[in-house]
């Protein structure tokens, strides 16, 4: 059985993180961590809170400002989040995903958890922030990347695998009145309104 390698940083070379929190950062932090990068076997990983495991976490907006929310469907794996909403497409960076492995990581995660229509030249993703969860087992081994991507008028977006998940853009005022979310997109959907300016 072949053996999932993703992308990590040693907890140690990321200062002090807040337990519970999303902060606003420019790009040049990306630059700094990159000297930290390092693969490793996804496995042990999950189990050990001196690494982090870094994911993309890309929040997508219409262009008038509603936001796209998911919902995994009973039966998609994941366990822990079915039947959540979620405001963040993400996942593990893979070797496979280049020398700008952020980047590369977040534009597959993308292009595989949705389709869009018409599909634009380029995915202007900007970066955010991180986000970070240490009060639970799962958030204790990852650190969110949190991007976002403001799609032009006349887009049509829809999952990729409806079998797993659903999706529809919402109004912000609805996000942030609603529950449901899995914990990441509660740490978000607080900040959904500056998210938004930022995004252009």
């Amino acid at each position: 059985m072949t053996k999932e390698v993703i992308l990590v940083v040693n907890r140690s070379d990321l200062g002090d993180l807040p337990e519970k929190a999303f902060i606003f950062h420019d790009a040049s932090l990306i630059r700094e961590l990159s000297q930290f990068f390092r693969f490793t076997d996804r496995g042990p990983a999950e189990t050990d809170p001196s690494m982090k495991q870094l994911i993309p976490y890309i929040v997508v907006f219409s262009h008038d400002g509603e936001v796209f929310v998911f919902r995994r469907l009973s039966g998609g794996g994941e366990k822990r989040l079915e039947n959540l909403k979620s405001i963040g497409i993400g996942g593990h960076i893979r070797p496979s995903d280049g020398d700008d492995p952020i980047m590369g990581g977040a534009l597959r995660e993308l292009q595989e958890e949705l389709v869009v229509d018409p599909l634009p030249d380029s995915f202007p993703l900007r970066f955010q922030g991180l986000l970070n969860d240490d009060t639970n087992p799962v958030g204790s081994v990852h650190l969110g990347l949190v991007f976002t991507l403001r799609l032009p008028a006349g887009t049509h977006v829809s999952v990729g695998e409806p079998d797993v998940l659903e999706g529809r853009f919402v109004r912000r005022a609805e996000v942030l009145n609603a529950d449901g979310y899995e914990t990441w997109s509660q740490i978000i959907v607080p900040h959904l309104e500056e998210l938004w300016v930022r995004s252009s």
